[in-house]
């Protein structure tokens, strides 16, 4: 395989970073590797999920004296600001990117004798009190949550945590496949054909999810996102997400994209149209 770096421009950068897959290109040993790699790859997907794995990934990349050190910047007025977030540093990580809220921050030319754990707002307004920023690196930083993104746990990675964390305390087995959130879904509840009508005992009422997704246009994304789930086994709420399991998998749906109420359509023979609103049960969990 041809020497490459991580390119530092996104625009036809050369050498490019090679995908994991194989190529004739490659040397036998490299194929085997990258087949190995994406083997593994695909299974942490499917046990810890995307968000886990990419965290899992980066923590170990992560990992050692290098990791999270930046080198100070020098400000105008020749003031020296270390801002670092490596392992053991005092810094506050926040949203599926890797930023940062708050860094540790050291100057030791301002006389500090230690390092201070500064937000990313007051670690700029720092640099302005000294003429801004003459060369150097800072960490990513986060300058807060833009309120149009809405609640952090309605997020994906959030979403994915608490769905784990909601099978776990409803102990589903492990076997169970784990979907991601879905779209429009709701509550319904269904006469199971195999439960006998002749019972004088009363029925139990059974619900399954129903969800659909108006941006999914193939076939294969309405396969994937636009379904009717079986029979629930059990259902759950933690921190605003519903996690629904049935006999082969778990499925996780946000309050925000719930629909308490569906409408039924129905075109009569005569061409007329029968609406009809149905309202759907509300598992408190």
């Amino acid at each position: 395989m041809r020497p490459f770096l991580k390119p530092e421009r996104g625009w036809c950068a050369y050498p490019p970073v090679p995908n994991l897959v194989p190529d004739p290109d490659y040397h036998p040993e490299e194929d085997e590797a990258i087949k190995e790699l994406a083997k593994a790859m695909a299974k942490m997907h499917k046990v810890f999920g995307p968000y886990q794995t990419k965290a899992m990934i980066e923590k170990e990349l992560e990992w050692g004296p290098a990791g999270g050190a930046y080198h100070p910047i020098v400000c105008h007025d020749g003031t020296s600001i270390s801002a670092q977030t490596r392992g053991g540093a005092m810094c506050v990580r926040k949203s599926k990117q890797c930023v940062f809220t708050d860094v540790e921050v050291w100057a030791r030319s301002l006389g500090w004798s230690d390092p201070r754990c500064l937000s990313a707002r007051e670690l700029m307004e720092l640099i302005a009190e000294h003429g801004g920023i003459k060369y150097g690196h800072l960490p990513p930083l986060d300058f807060g949550r833009d309120p149009a993104l809405g609640d952090r746990n309605d997020d994906d990675d959030a979403a994915d945590h608490w769905a784990r964390v909601g099978r776990q305390l409803m102990g589903v087995p492990y076997y169970k496949r784990q979907k991601g959130p879905v779209c429009n879904w709701h509550y319904e509840a269904f006469d199971d054909p195999e439960t006998s009508p002749k019972s004088a005992i009363p029925r139990k009422p059974k619900y399954r999810v129903r969800a659909s997704d108006p941006l999914a246009l193939t076939r294969e994304e309405r396969r994937e996102r636009c379904f009717t789930t079986s029979a629930l086994v059990g259902a759950k709420r933690v921190r605003g997400l519903h996690v629904f399991e049935t006999q082969n998998s778990v499925y996780a749906g946000r309050e925000c994209d719930r629909l308490v109420a569906t409408t039924n359509l129905k075109i009569r023979d005569d061409g007329t149209v029968h609406a009809s609103i149905v309202p759907t049960v509300v598992f408190a969990g």
